[in-house]
């Protein structure tokens, strides 16, 4: 079992500016908005904080069933301020990108000529939030044209008033939203901030030495029969979400692209 953290106890960034290191920060912050949830209808869209500078669309028009997110200084606007740590408009440190509490064990039994083996390995705190065109994961709110993930079926935000669905985990279905520098689920925020913490069965081997009195008839001094197996199950929340991403090598999807590593 191990853990780290790191704090950076001298960088020169004398305004504190978030798109860089800067003193006091603990590595692995990740900063985002605070998802309040779906806008409801359009009085819930004209009495809150103006949101404009999101796109919810390609026309840029906010309707029902889209992001939400809370106005946290109270200025009546939504936005990252100046960008820094003293003005950070609503957004505040929602997570840390940098596993926490790494751990491994092995366990073994051996019974007259047979033995089991299993090593175990895992991660047990690490948050994630998807990068945009991380298809694998937001599927069409990418790319019109991205594979639809099973997840999403029958969990979006209907925009027919009669069956809304107001309890889904997607917003109202629209293409680009996280594809956009601009887009409202491009924006790193609580709702879709991932836990990818996991336990992985790395190996399991079974061995059955043949007895003595069947190998001394050709002259051998031990066979053993092998059979193992090799990253059987893993255990993990982000998988509700995406069963294509491998939260083992998340640090391998690349910010800019998001081009994933999945096993």
């Amino acid at each position: 079992l191990a853990d780290n953290t790191s704090k950076i106890t001298q960088f020169f960034n004398p305004e504190y500016i978030l798109n860089d290191y800067y003193e006091g920060m603990t590595l692995g912050e990740i900063w985002g908005y605070e998802t309040e949830g779906f806008f409801v209808d359009q009085n819930d869209i004209d009495n809150h904080a103006d949101q404009s500078r999101f796109n919810s669309n390609n026309a840029g028009v906010i309707l029902p069933g889209d992001i939400k997110f809370k106005d946290l200084n109270e200025d009546g606007e939504i936005s990252n301020g100046r960008n820094t740590v003293k003005d950070p408009g609503d957004m505040r440190v929602i997570g840390n990108s940098l596993p926490r509490f790494t751990y491994g064990f092995q366990l073994g039994m051996k019974y007259q000529n047979v033995s089991l083996s299993a090593f175990l390995q895992g991660v047990a705190k690490r948050d994630w939030y998807p990068p945009r065109e991380s298809f694998y994961f937001w599927g069409q709110y990418n790319r019109p044209y991205s594979p639809l993930p099973t997840s999403h079926l029958g969990n979006y935000y209907n925009a027919d008033p009669e069956n809304p669905n107001p309890d889904a985990y997607f917003p109202r279905y629209s293409g680009l939203l996280a594809y956009s520098a601009s887009g409202a689920l491009a924006q790193p925020q609580t709702k879709y901030l991932q836990d990818v913490s996991y336990l992985r069965l790395k190996n399991v081997t079974l061995s059955y030495a043949l007895p003595n009195n069947l190998i001394k008839k050709i002259a051998a001094d031990d066979i053993t029969v092998f059979f193992t197996g090799q990253n059987l199950f893993t255990f993990s929340n982000l998988f509700k979400y995406s069963k294509n991403i491998d939260p083992e090598t998340i640090e391998s999807i690349n910010p800019d692209t998001g081009d994933e590593a999945f096993g």
